[in-house]
């Protein structure tokens, strides 16, 4: 059993880390956001591709643990990743609609 929630774990650490070059994507993003106020559209599609990458990380996440190893997580723990997951839908959609208004 600990061997299985040290595996679950460490699947989650690799899920979550990033390499360098993601680091420094993500610097540059934060630098140009503080430098200069962004448009709506600008702030709608940051929005919309942060909710992107949100369901990316929950699909992937919800793959790499089987249904044997989710009875070893506690049950809250993924009611949260539910509500996530459905709170990131909803805002993706909306975004969306955003966007496609805005742009227009």
């Amino acid at each position: 059993m600990k061997s299985i929630l040290i595996n679950n774990f460490q699947k989650i650490v690799k899920l979550l880390s990033f390499n360098s070059d993601d680091m420094a994507g993500y610097e540059m993003d934060t630098f140009r956001l503080q430098q200069m106020e962004p448009s709506l559209i600008e702030k709608q599609d940051y929005m919309l591709n942060k909710n992107l990458k949100n369901l990316e990380f929950l699909s992937q996440l919800e793959f790499e643990i089987t249904d044997d190893e989710l009875r070893f997580f506690p049950q809250d723990f993924i009611q949260n990743l539910e509500t996530d997951k459905l709170i990131s839908k909803i805002n993706t959609i909306k975004n969306a609609g955003s966007l496609k208004v805005n742009a227009a």
